[in-house]
């Protein structure tokens, strides 16, 4: 994860523009694999890269400043892996400021730092023998092991639900990545959409609807589930298209 998304040298960063591009590419991968539990070193990476840039004024330095303390404050509310070391990187952070802003902000944080460590030792025991990189198999050439990885899978993405207050994106994340190894499962898929339906988030909805009738064309569930699921925001074209075409896939049977 950490390897395609590496800073390069601060030598290499000849002008402003190029620093922009560079800080473009960590907030898009953050966005996606920020929530990630093995993150960490992409956030720790990204704020010394904000760290490295020399901007000059007084001004553009407290900007600076600013910008890598709400880098610090998103990262540390992350319930990963060493989020308790990177708590103690953002105290010495502070500790180089404002004194008495850095109390302020010490004392805001500390509790949602505390809830990220919590919630990272219960993820560690979910994901304890899971398989991220598991090569997906149709259902009917699965065996004994891919059934286990299944439902360790099943348990996390239940056990990161009952969190969803937290984050959606965390969420989302993980079914993304249940998805790489069972590419070819309907109720993976299916689990998937209803979960961003469920979460008011129509337009991901609909995107991820898309990739699951294409990747399992012949599933059932997800041809209703998506005709339902465009029947409730009144796309009535797509839902009697996709109900058309059930009929005509399943009328020889």
């Amino acid at each position: 994860m950490r390897q395609g998304f590496k800073r390069d040298e601060p030598e290499f960063l000849v002008s402003e523009q190029q620093s922009d591009i560079v800080d473009d590419a960590y907030t898009f991968a953050l966005k996606h694999i920020g929530q990630d539990i093995g993150a960490l070193s992409v956030w720790q990476d990204y704020i010394a890269f904000l760290a490295s840039r020399r901007l000059g004024s007084h001004f553009a330095e407290a900007q600076k400043f600013e910008k890598i303390r709400a880098v610090y404050h998103q990262a540390i509310q992350v319930p990963m892996y060493g989020v308790e070391n990177l708590w103690k990187e953002y105290e010495q952070f502070e500790a180089a400021g404002n004194k008495s802003n850095a109390k302020t902000f010490l004392a805001e944080m500390n509790p949602k730092n505390q809830r990220a460590r919590q919630i990272c030792r219960q993820r560690r025991v979910f994901r304890e023998g899971i398989s991220v990189n598991m090569l997906a198999r149709p259902p009917a050439r699965c065996g004994i092991r891919e059934a286990e990885q299944h439902a360790r899978w099943k348990r996390l993405l239940k056990f990161e639900r009952s969190n969803i207050s937290d984050d959606v994106n965390r969420i989302t994340l993980a079914f993304r990545q249940c998805i790489l190894c069972f590419y070819h499962h309907p109720d993976v898929w299916y689990d998937a959409c209803r979960f961003l339906v469920e979460s008011k988030l129509p337009d991901e909805a609909a995107k991820l609807f898309d990739k699951a009738l294409a990747a399992v064309p012949e599933s059932l569930i997800i041809h209703f589930a998506c005709a339902d699921f465009e029947e409730s925001r009144n796309s009535i074209e797509v839902s009697f298209t996709t109900h058309t075409h059930i009929r005509i896939v399943y009328s020889v049977h």
